[in-house]
């Protein structure tokens, strides 16, 4: 097995040392480097360079897209590390905790209704249609796609009682034969996939990485002529704020251009919308915490500090980070 990881770790040094060769085409070395940055996620974890070490190797663009996969991605991570963080937790302890705390929820952070309109405008196909939801939740978006245009939905996500849940309304939405939920870690899920219409990756965060590592991904496994949805949140260029989970606008955009795709759509989310819904998750959310404080004393610590971060995230969200929904496809 060292045997294999070495020659992988060879040949990722020598496509390295390729890509900085000025005279190599730009759309050759371009596919090199997406190369890459796949194969990263391939090699052991504990594998890694400093952010020196591959300024020397690469050019400063390309090092930037390498390093921000090895800082973003949660590949390394264990899949409750992983989950934990995509709801904006900080501890893998609450991982169980989870569906009790969201038990009063059915959607989870992407609108359904943001994304049925951003399909009707911008996919004229109407029947035969895919979409695969990654990290479904409990399934809301999923379900309601199923149902407006009755097309074949998936959604996939690591949390089991989410999918009993998700499969529970897909009954009652009578969708349950196209709208179907499996559990499963996503970083692999989305590996078995090929020629969907639509992929979505809705609110959380950058679980397959940054924006160039994410899109390097999902370009695999979205047709040509198809539609990848991201729900997410970026910074103000302008703002001296920083994040270690979200990036500045211009950051975004760059990798979404030096990934081959392009944002042929974009709705924002305004501050007052924001502030309304956050009161009401919060308020929940709250509430089931302190239930679970009082059930076990001994790691209220662990509630506490998940009230904290939510509290935390919402004073962000609509103020340092901007909430936006994009459409993307790939370049023609």
């Amino acid at each position: 097995m060292r045997k294999v990881k070495t020659k992988k770790l060879f040949l990722l040094f020598r496509i390295v040392y390729i890509l900085d060769r000025p005279l190599i085409k730009q759309g050759f070395r371009d596919r090199l480097l997406k190369t890459t940055v796949s194969w990263l996620s391939i090699i052991d974890s504990g594998i890694q360079l400093t952010a020196f070490k591959w300024q020397l190797l690469l050019n400063k663009q390309d090092a930037q897209h390498v390093w921000g996969f090895c800082e973003m991605s949660n590949l390394k991570r264990t899949l409750e590390e992983s989950v934990v963080r995509a709801m904006d937790g900080r501890d893998k302890e609450l991982f169980p905790f989870l569906p009790y705390i969201f038990q009063d929820m059915w959607e989870l952070g992407t609108s359904p209704e943001t994304v049925t309109g951003l399909i009707r405008k911008h996919l004229t196909k109407r029947s035969g249609v895919s979409f695969l939801d990654l990290g479904c939740g409990k399934g809301a978006v999923s379900v309601k796609v199923a149902k407006e245009f009755g097309y074949k939905c998936l959604g996939v996500d690591a949390v089991e009682e989410f999918i009993k849940e998700a499969r529970r309304k897909a009954e009652e939405f009578e969708v349950s034969d196209i709208c179907k939920f499996k559990k499963g870690d996503i970083r692999e899920e989305v590996k078995g996939y090929k020629d969907l219409d639509i992929v979505l990756l809705g609110s959380i965060g950058p679980v397959l990485g940054d924006y160039f590592s994410t899109l390097t991904a999902l370009s695999e496994v979205v047709k040509r002529d198809g539609i990848v949805i991201i729900d997410d949140g970026c910074i103000e260029d302008s703002s001296d704020f920083t994040h270690n989970s979200v990036q500045k606008r211009i950051d975004v955009t760059r990798q979404i251009r030096d990934s081959g795709m392009m944002v042929v759509d974009e709705v924002f989310v305004s501050r007052e919308e924001i502030e309304g819904t956050e009161k009401g998750i919060f308020s929940k959310i709250s509430r089931r915490c302190l239930e679970l404080a009082e059930k076990y004393p001994d790691k209220m610590e662990l509630f506490m500090d998940y009230v904290e971060s939510q509290k935390e995230e919402g004073a962000l969200l609509g103020n340092e980070i901007i909430c936006s929904t994009m459409v993307l496809r790939e370049k023609m």
